[in-house]
């Protein structure tokens, strides 16, 4: 079901009060059966809308029924038209005209004043595939549509899954899944880059999404979260200002950074990134296990000379 087939259904008919089904098939580019779908919906949501048969017939809006802006109030027309815009940087020109009658009707202050954020995805579809991995997925959670996908989880373990797509989520730099996995038979997030072989079937499901679904400490699959703290020096202190909220700096100019993270297979590689302007204070298990690993990668060159 597309939505903003819906809103041209309804636009057209307010302007033109009845258009025969045949006439909004060919417009829209969908079959007849389609659009008397759309017109049975439309009508189960409250729709003032009726199809009638014979010479002069056609699909109309119940006499007297005015498409009324004032229900809205100006938060929410600038609320839509910004949502709107924004969903549009994720998947361009999907909505058609739709924008332009938005505007149209909710008058050209609303779309002024819903220029105030402007959201750029690109360098998250990038990579060679992932844009298509995306939409897809979208459109499974908009169509309510189950998808099979292989993955692979926090522990490397990798495995068919069978899901329910509710929300697509963008947390810590990184796109998330939500979604009721019938292989697990609980709810699940899904790390976008560990999904492969995305198919997305034919079955529809029922299950609404929550409201929110980022917690403060259950996020991830089989994700445990720690309070890292980090001593930085003053060199680094442009990634302390982009990268913590939680920091002290010390009378030696060093930096005490604080951060809950999930203690996943990218936080020594995190941690490396700084070099040797980083110490792990605490926990002790992390400590611990990076000069595990500094001893390990340290073993690799000893008593070996470059070519």
């Amino acid at each position: 079901m597309s939505y903003a087939r819906l809103f041209d259904i309804i636009h057209t008919l307010s302007e033109e009060r009845t258009v025969t089904a045949k006439t909004l098939a060919g417009r829209l580019e969908v079959s007849e059966r389609t659009i008397l779908r759309d017109v049975e919906r439309l009508s189960e949501a409250g729709m003032p809308i009726y199809a009638s048969r014979g010479r002069g017939g056609g699909i109309s809006l119940l006499p007297g029924y005015v498409m009324d802006k004032a229900a809205l109030s100006e938060t929410d027309r600038q609320s839509i038209l910004a949502s709107l815009k924004a969903l549009d940087t994720l998947q361009p020109n999907a909505g058609g005209d739709t924008m332009p009658k938005l505007a149209a009707m909710f008058g050209q202050l609303a779309t002024d004043r819903a220029n105030w954020i402007e959201v750029d995805f690109s360098s998250w579809a990038a990579p060679e595939g992932e844009q298509g991995l995306f939409e897809a997925l979208r459109e499974a959670v908009l169509e309510k549509k189950c998808a099979a996908f292989h993955y692979t989880n926090t522990q490397g373990r990798a495995g068919k899954r069978t899901v329910e797509p509710l929300k697509l989520g963008f947390r810590h730099r990184g796109w998330y899944l939500y979604a009721w996995c019938r292989t697990k038979k609980d709810f699940r997030f899904f790390k976008l880059t560990r999904i492969k072989k995305l198919r997305v079937t034919d079955e529809h499901f029922d299950r609404l999404a929550p409201a929110r679904i980022f917690g403060d400490t259950d996020f991830g699959e089989a994700d445990k979260f720690i309070l890292l703290r980090l001593r930085i020096a003053p060199r680094m202190a442009f990634r302390v200002y982009d990268e913590f909220i939680t920091y002290r700096r010390e009378k030696d100019g060093y930096f005490t950074c604080e951060v809950s993270c999930p203690e996943t297979e990218w936080l020594q590689g995190y941690i490396s990134s700084f070099g040797a302007d980083c110490e792990v204070l605490a926990p002790e298990s992390v400590r611990a296990a990076f000069v595990r690993e500094l001893q390990a990668t340290l073993s690799l060159y000893k008593g070996k000379k470059s070519k």
